[in-house]
């Protein structure tokens, strides 16, 4: 029985140390994600097609595919508190059928968008709570294609933004240097053309989502460091 008692201890005691060890000073944070949910942002990619129907009447359908990638790079400046870097580039594409084929268009929008982050892990066993926080700034680049009503070419123009927004869940350890998070996460997001738009106009959006991902561990920390000299 005592023999029992010492190995689940042992067992819990070298989990928990794996488990601290991953967030220790000194380590590189390297996240993945997932969105489901309107956050604009996360790595993603999807496809759609819609149309209208009537007795009488069918549209021509619209197909659409977007595209996103948002990795982030952080850097474990004291033990639980990592800062860092989260770039995100996304793609969209759709078609414009117009009526029975005459005024399609098709329409292409580049986002390029980066910003610091902070995240903190509360402590735990397998299982920690996380808090994060962040904010981006960026250029979004909107072309038409065909939708010039004068000699039927492309309309661009361009946009400023920037979005903040912060999120809370768990991390669940999968080994030595990998975990799994999932967060609830709020994001405010802000849309300005930068064209002809002295009265400010700008687009404001605010959305929940569910972030889920993965985060790997990677280098060894300062205090691993220090004992290997």
């Amino acid at each position: 029985m005592k023999k029992a008692v010492f190995f689940i201890a042992a067992t819990l005691f070298f989990v928990s140390n794996h488990l601290f060890a991953q967030t220790e000073k000194g380590r590189t944070l390297i996240a993945i994600s997932s969105a489901l949910g309107n956050n604009g942002g996360d790595t993603g990619l999807s496809f759609s097609s819609s149309k209208i129907k009537a007795d009488d009447f069918e549209s021509d359908g619209t197909n659409s595919f977007s595209f996103n990638l948002s990795p982030r790079l952080g850097y474990f400046i004291t033990n639980d508190l990592a800062v860092g870097l989260e770039l995100t580039y996304s793609f969209l594409r759709f078609e414009n059928p117009g009526f029975q084929g005459f005024g399609s268009s098709e329409t292409k929008i580049n986002q390029y968008t980066g910003g610091p982050f902070i995240r903190y892990y509360f402590k735990g066993e397998k299982i920690r709570p996380i808090i994060e926080g962040g904010l981006s700034f960026g250029r979004s680049t909107n072309t038409d294609e065909g939708a010039n009503p004068v000699d039927g070419g492309d309309l661009e123009f361009s946009s400023n933004l920037f979005s903040f927004g912060g999120g809370a869940g768990l991390a669940v350890s999968l080994g030595d240097h990998v975990s799994f998070d999932a967060l609830l996460v709020y994001l405010n997001s802000q849309v300005k053309p930068t064209d002809n738009n002295d009265s400010n106009l700008r687009s404001i959006v605010s959305a929940f989502s569910l972030r889920l991902g993965f985060s790997i561990y990677l280098g060894k920390s300062t205090k691993q460091r220090v004992d290997d000299q």
